[in-house]
């Protein structure tokens, strides 16, 4: 492990520990509160029309996505830590370090099959969600669509957060260590910090 390597994970350690996930949970949910409004109401539509093996389905898709919720926090952070060395470091960083380290590294495939429980738990929920909408009506199908569009919204939304908290974490142990922070570092912030502008709970 390079002297990097485990100064994220020292940081990793001490930022998550404690209540961090349920502060970006929070943040998110504020963020998106009349979609958690919509949410609530489709989990009430839902929960008229479900037997109880359909409501076991339904709660174990919400226990996969919790699971998910938290390793989002612990590799948004640690991306974000390890995002902000490399463009401190190297030359070669790219231009858009969440979209390199976390769109392809995480939400899409390839890059999602190497996380393998994150991946098989996206896949199990999936196919849960199919049984599900497979035995309802118009209106519980397009129930059980809005909470789980609801459910990655929240978990892209702790995603991010986490990413900023750690490339900031990080820049700080830079600025720290009593080194000048790289423009590049820097100015991939502030770009990072524009991508999500537009969102009220922007971290900063």
């Amino acid at each position: 492990m390079t002297v990097w390597e485990r100064a994220v994970a020292a940081l990793a350690a001490r930022a998550l520990d404690g209540g961090l996930l349920d502060s970006l949970r929070g943040e998110s949910l504020s963020a998106l509160s009349s979609e958690d409004a919509a949410a609530r109401q489709a989990r009430r539509t839902l929960e008229g029309r479900l037997t109880d093996g359909q409501a076991a389905a339904l709660g174990r898709i919400e226990t996969l996505y919790g699971e998910n919720l938290s390793r989002c926090l612990r590799f948004g952070f640690s991306r974000g830590a390890c995002a902000c060395f490399e463009q401190q470091f190297s030359p070669d960083a790219p231009e858009d370090p969440f979209e390199e380290h976390v769109q392809q590294d995480l939400l899409t495939l390839p890059g999602m099959a190497r996380e393998e429980a994150y991946c098989a738990n996206r896949r199990v929920a999936a196919v849960q969600q199919e049984m599900l909408a497979a035995v309802l009506d118009k209106e519980g199908g397009e129930a059980l669509f809005a909470l789980c569009a609801f459910w990655d919204e929240l978990e892209y939304g702790v995603l991010w957060r986490a990413f900023g908290l750690g490339y900031r974490a990080a820049l700080a142990l830079i600025d720290g260590a009593g080194m000048m922070p790289h423009g590049r570092a820097a100015a991939a912030l502030r770009r990072f910090e524009a991508r999500f502008a537009a969102d009220a709970s922007a971290p900063g």
